[in-house]
């Protein structure tokens, strides 16, 4: 695992879509490395029930020396984050609020992120110790969970370059919609 081909595999898997309003596109591809070692989720709907049938979950993985722990992360992380007692706690608090997203349901969302990611940490760690492969990959990882009224961003390891890309880009998507005349109260700005 980890090596290097002979010439690159240039071929790109591309996806677009619109969420809720907002458009996403994601493009992979595998370069020089032996297998695929990074993965990918979009979920436009974190569940299909609310409050988080109108949030959406974008993630990126990674994966370094092997594609084992990017892969499981992708296929685990949204599950492992609604499984915490944060998340439990969020929709009852929306539920309570009308939806609104105040300070402690904020709140909530981070200690779930935090506690969702040493949760998968700790089931990652686990598989190291029993896989007969000896398989020892790892991933970084950035997510975006985004709200009719918050974008939450998390990143768990050294995506630096990535998460001053993405931070950029989404304040200048913000500003745009933000700017736009429909979404200004102001006639003078329609």
């Amino acid at each position: 695992m980890g090596a290097f081909l002979d010439k690159p595999k240039t071929d790109k898997n591309n996806d677009q879509g619109v969420a809720h309003g907002t458009r996403y596109a994601v493009a992979s591809m595998q370069g020089w490395r032996i297998d695929m070692e990074d993965a990918h989720v979009v979920e436009i709907s974190m569940s299909s029930e609310p409050p988080f049938l109108n949030w959406s979950f974008y993630a990126v993985f990674d994966g370094h020396a092997g594609n084992k722990a990017a892969q499981h992360s992708a296929e685990n992380l949204l599950k492992t984050l609604l499984a915490t007692s944060q998340f439990a706690q969020i929709v009852q608090k929306l539920n309570h609020s009308s939806g609104v997203m105040d300070a402690a349901a904020l709140s909530l969302l981070e200690e779930g992120i935090k506690e969702g990611f040493l949760t998968l940490d700790a089931k990652l760690r686990e598989r190291h110790e029993t896989d007969e492969d000896n398989e020892r990959s790892g991933t970084t990882a950035i997510c975006a969970i985004v709200t009719p009224s918050h974008i939450v961003l998390a990143n768990l390891g050294v995506l630096y370059r990535f998460v001053t890309f993405l931070i950029s880009y989404l304040f200048q998507m913000i500003l745009e919609n933000l700017g736009s005349p429909h979404h200004s109260k102001s006639k003078k700005a329609k």
